[in-house]
């Protein structure tokens, strides 16, 4: 019977073997990390949440929120703008999808390298195949790989509390913008922005009017509105007024 005794390129590969075995692989998910937030907001919130990582996705992102804005503007159809288009909670999804991806980084063993070795003697010669691996990498790749594993639920679980809390601030009565048309019965909007600026200084207003002259622009910043829209309302001018405010109020 033939004694097995294990030489040392023997004992690098059961090590490389072992250290396989000890921590499973991740690997990268459709969605950048996104299915605690979506499922966490569709359940709590019953709202659609989007990650922009493509010009593709981002596209379909901003159809969404013009379907959303050329129709009457709600709370819950605010929150849903917010959460589509609020670039800190894109913010948000990015550091998630970089945990992730230090997550399957620190999943991996470190890559071998092989050498080939020749040994003579007596005539004649043979070829030693060596695979050699970073043995304090093997080692600790299970301790890397929970740590990150920590890290990328926290992450998961950062996104989601953004996006709750985005939501809930939207929500919020108060008051972050005013619309208001020129042309009222009873006092027209350049009579009321006065009032309007006297009981809610911080708070911005836009008049909007049918007569884009020159002169009905200089009045209306005199008596305090940010700006002023022209009808037919150009949406995605109004919608960018939103986006302001929203973010400010976030």
């Amino acid at each position: 019977m033939r004694k097995f005794c294990p030489t040392a390129p023997h004992i690098r590969l059961l090590m490389l073997a072992s250290a396989l075995g000890l921590s499973g692989c991740a690997a990268f998910s459709e969605d950048g990390g996104m299915t605690v937030v979506s499922e966490v907001a569709g359940k709590t919130i019953k709202k659609d949440v989007a990650f922009v990582r493509s010009a593709g996705q981002a596209e379909q992102t901003n159809s969404a929120v013009a379907r959303l804005l050329s129709r009457p503007l709600t709370a819950e159809t605010a929150v849903q703008v917010a959460l589509l288009n609020n670039k800190g909670l894109q913010a948000s999804y990015n550091e998630l999808a970089l945990a992730e991806a230090e997550l399957v980084q620190d999943s991996l063993p470190p890559n071998p390298t092989f050498s080939i070795s020749r040994i003579a003697g007596d005539g004649a010669s043979e070829a030693e195949r060596q695979v050699v691996g970073d043995i304090l990498g093997l080692a600790t790749l299970p301790f890397r790989s929970d740590i990150a594993r920590d890290r990328f639920r926290a992450a998961q679980l950062k996104a989601a509390l953004a996006t709750l809390k985005l939501a809930a601030e939207v929500r919020d009565p108060s008051l972050i913008l005013i619309l208001s048309d020129i042309n009222m019965p009873g006092m027209s909007g350049l009579d009321m922005l006065p009032k309007v600026r006297a009981e809610h200084p911080d708070v911005p207003v836009i008049m909007i009017t049918a007569y884009g002259d020159a002169e009905t622009r200089r009045k209306a910043i005199e008596r305090g509105a940010v700006g002023l829209l022209t009808k037919p309302i150009d949406f995605a001018l109004l919608r960018q007024e939103i986006d302001t405010r929203l973010e400010q109020a976030a």
